[in-house]
């Protein structure tokens, strides 16, 4: 079986996230079973195709193809063009997209192969929740998003409770929560010997 997971911000936690994937589907027990390529873009300030190429499992394919964050009808044109052209390439059964822009490139591409692919989309995140936006840039974010899923399909995958409980509202969804190895971390705990409670925050400061 041949997948495909199309992102366009691989950094911060999706880069970890990914990273992670590319070890666990990169596996030679896996790969027998699975082909899996990643297609990304290099545009962002902080994703570096060298750390890349370097950081992640060779057992996966990765493709590096151009898009951008902002909404820019050239671009994006030029863009869907290439992924439609690597998909047909690659003839996936079945597609993963990850972030917005991935979100609509990738669908549309999806439909313009005329092959009945399984389709999946996880936000990290939706554009319309940002709040370095105005109203109605929100409002066309949402509508783009509900607009998508109804007429080109797919299933979301929302990894945690508040995504999942928006993705609901907007078409069909599943909630796949992020998993640790418990085993793994155990061998690090220890005895807490605090006598103050405390509380200690692990996060991405931007």
């Amino acid at each position: 079986m041949k997948v495909v997971h199309i992102v366009e911000a691989l950094a911060g936690g999706v880069h970890t996230y990914f990273k992670e994937l590319s070890f666990f589907f990169g596996s030679s027990e896996i790969k027998e079973a699975i082909d899996t390529t990643i297609i990304y873009s290099e545009t962002r300030k902080k994703v570096d195709s060298e750390k890349i190429n370097t950081e992640f499992s060779k057992g996966v394919s990765l493709v590096e193809l151009k898009m951008v964050r902002e909404f820019s009808p050239l671009q994006d044109l030029k863009s869907l063009l290439k992924l439609t052209k690597e998909l047909r390439r690659i003839q996936p059964d079945v597609i993963h997209l990850h972030s917005s822009k991935a979100g609509v490139l990738g669908r549309i591409a999806c439909f313009l192969l005329f092959k009945k692919t399984k389709l999946f989309y996880t936000p990290h995140g939706y554009s319309f929740l940002r709040t370095d936006t105005s109203s109605f840039t929100k409002k066309m974010y949402r509508l783009i998003e509900s607009s998508f899923q109804r007429i080109f399909g797919g299933a979301t995958i929302a990894c945690g409770d508040t995504e999942y409980g928006i993705a609901k509202t907007i078409g069909k969804s599943h909630l796949v929560r992020n998993g640790i190895d418990i085993k793994k971390v155990q061998k690090y705990s220890s005895k807490n010997d605090n006598i103050v409670l405390t509380i200690g925050i692990v996060g991405r400061i931007t």
